[in-house]
């Protein structure tokens, strides 16, 4: 099992409580060659005003 952490926050665009996708492309390289797998992450758009 691999556990991701640390990923860049993507902004999202929309309205709060909007639904949005991401997709990520993964990528390994090690002596057995290079594997790929592509993930899917949906999120809720959550405003966050700014604090001033």
């Amino acid at each position: 099992m691999i556990t991701l952490s640390g990923l860049p926050a993507v902004p999202c665009s929309g309205a709060e409580g909007n639904m949005q996708k991401h997709t990520y492309l993964l990528t390994v390289r090690n002596a057995h060659g290079t594997q790929k797998k592509t993930i899917v992450v949906t999120v809720t758009v959550h405003e966050i005003r700014q604090v001033n």
